[in-house]
């Protein structure tokens, strides 16, 4: 089998969103760890590209694309780990927390400019080891305006 080719444009996007959701969940959950924060962004950008993975590889219909509220997603967790047992969607060692709505969005359409039906298996394995490894953890630490940081640096949508 030939090796397949990803372009380095999507772990730069990932690394982008990662950031928006470190700094949307640390400016509206202060009682937070900074090491909290950092877990609970990386694996909730996980989960959503696991979506997308399984949706565009017909493995499962998510409903992602109609996600509108934070909750909503919760739920789609909730029914990805019913339907497929992964533990990737178990919740055990969730923490409460709050994003910021408009974050969804944003996510979601990234997302959706990628096809992973053309994606290798081993993608959401590279994505799960390379993300865990990474701290963002400096940038919960830096205490960042939302608001001001999502006027300055937006990424398209």
């Amino acid at each position: 089998m030939e090796d397949f080719n990803i372009d380095n444009k999507i772990f730069k996007d990932i690394d982008d969103l990662t950031v928006r959701i470190v700094i949307s969940i640390s400016s509206l959950n202060k009682e937070l760890s900074s090491n909290d924060i950092d877990r609970i962004a990386k694996w909730l950008i996980i989960k959503l590209i696991a979506l997308k993975f399984m949706e565009d590889k017909k493995m499962l219909i998510t409903g992602l694309r109609d996600i509108k509220r934070f909750d909503d997603i919760n739920k789609l967790f909730n029914n990805a780990y019913q339907y497929t047992g992964s533990s990737i969607f178990n919740k055990d060692n969730e923490i409460d927390f709050e994003i910021h709505s408009d974050i969804i969005k944003v996510i979601t359409n990234k997302l959706y400019e990628y096809d992973f039906k053309y994606f290798p298996y081993d993608f959401l394995g590279t994505v799960y080891e390379l993300f865990l490894s990474k701290s963002f953890e400096n940038i919960t630490k830096r205490n960042i305006d939302y608001e001001k940081f999502n006027t300055n640096n937006t990424i398209e949508n």
